[in-house]
């Protein structure tokens, strides 16, 4: 099996260009470089950025089964990886033409989207966005939140819009009352609790035992089930320019393929995604970590696409609402379905077939849904 290239946060400036000469897209902003496969196939040098990519994560596995996995080559894809540090800049990389492809969730790139960046959503990775809010030692009830400070990675991000949408959804405590610093990574939320810069923070679900092995004093406030009743969030999923698929359809609906086909490996088999993780992270998670953190991350994989209605629609509400209401009144979009192509995963699963095993209602065209809909309940 081929390992993925994978390039750390700290040379994420001059990685993203020496990786795209790697791979033969450092050229124009929307060529795409190709050469014979050992078969009959073109493979195509693509380029995909994301904060939670390298090394695999517990939330995010699924780049690591495309490209260890061999699935995106399958597929007529060479994928090079990079980790930009977060979101933001990775929707700056996209935006520039750095890089072809990103992984962000839709907050951000509707923030991004306002300034007319043209950014839209082919497919998903994942319906859920599994997370907890934490607290350091002094705070041990949500009731002590108001007038206190929490970190955020930036604004209008997941881990801004997850804490107001639920404490604007429940009532527990008044987000207007907050007081925001911003840091510019998840890694540097946990930093500045750890240091008694910030008072409560919203944490991934996959960097939990990391967090509570290094400070066991921290308080979990919030759980993921309890955020995820109230408020569901969206995951995120894969994302380019819209004047990138115009102009390569076949490349983006490749990679949706590949996405989902890699969705469905991890879904149907614990140890492949415990494989996957370890590749990454060996001995970072013990196997009961391991098997917790996949009865949360295992259901909402995007087997059939991963571009959940019911989610995508109240997140946008929430952000349109609450977190960037400013951004929200704009002369690009007014709904998230402008946000979302559902070309091709409509094309992969007419390919692949709808997943059977669950019941993730999708985005697709009424035919397609009319074709599915009397066998699989999509």
């Amino acid at each position: 099996m081929t390992r993925p290239t994978r390039l750390r946060p700290a040379y994420a400036c001059i990685a993203l260009t020496v990786a795209l000469t790697i791979a033969g897209c450092g050229a124009p902003a929307n060529s795409v470089s190709k050469k014979p496969n050992a078969g009959t196939h073109a493979i195509t040098n693509v380029t995909v950025v994301g904060t939670p990519l390298i090394p695999p994560s517990a939330a995010v596995s699924q780049p690591a089964a495309l490209t260890t996995g061999g699935i995106a080559l399958k597929n007529g894809l060479k994928i090079t990886e990079i980790d930009p540090g977060s979101s933001t800049l990775a929707t700056a990389a996209l935006e520039s033409g750095q890089a072809q492809f990103i992984v962000s969730n839709l907050s951000t790139m509707a923030a991004a989207d306002a300034q007319g960046a043209g950014i839209v959503m082919p497919c998903g990775f994942s319906t859920s966005q599994p997370g907890v809010i934490v607290s350091g030692p002094s705070i041990t009830k949500v009731t002590q939140l108001n007038g206190k400070t929490i970190a955020i990675q930036a604004q209008g991000t997941t881990t801004q819009f997850t804490p107001v949408a639920y404490f604007q959804a429940t009532g527990a405590a008044n987000p207007s009352t907050f007081t925001y610093a911003t840091t510019g990574s998840i890694s540097a939320d946990a930093q500045y609790l750890a240091a008694g810069k910030v008072d409560f923070i919203w944490e991934p679900a996959y960097l939990l035992p990391t967090l509570l092995a290094q400070d066991p004093q921290v308080h979990v406030l919030v759980t993921a089930a309890q955020l995820q009743k109230a408020v569901p969030q969206y995951g995120g999923g894969i994302q380019v320019k819209r004047s990138y698929y115009r102009a390569h359809t076949s490349v983006v609906d490749e990679m949706c393929k590949a996405v989902i086909e890699a969705s469905r490996a991890i879904y149907d088999s614990k140890s492949y995604y415990e494989h996957l993780i370890n590749i990454g992270d060996p001995g970072l998670y013990s196997a009961q970590q391991l098997t917790s953190l996949y009865s949360i991350y295992q259901p909402p994989l995007a087997v059939n696409g991963g571009l959940s209605a019911g989610v995508l629609a109240g997140n946008f509400t929430l952000w349109a609402a609450y977190v960037d209401p400013s951004a929200a009144i704009n002369h690009y979009f007014k709904s998230f379905s402008e946000l979302v192509l559902t070309q091709p995963v409509t094309k992969a699963l007419r390919s692949l077939g709808v997943y059977p095993k669950v019941d993730q209602p999708t985005l697709l065209s009424a035919a397609v849904r009319k074709t599915f809909s009397a066998s699989k309940g999509h």
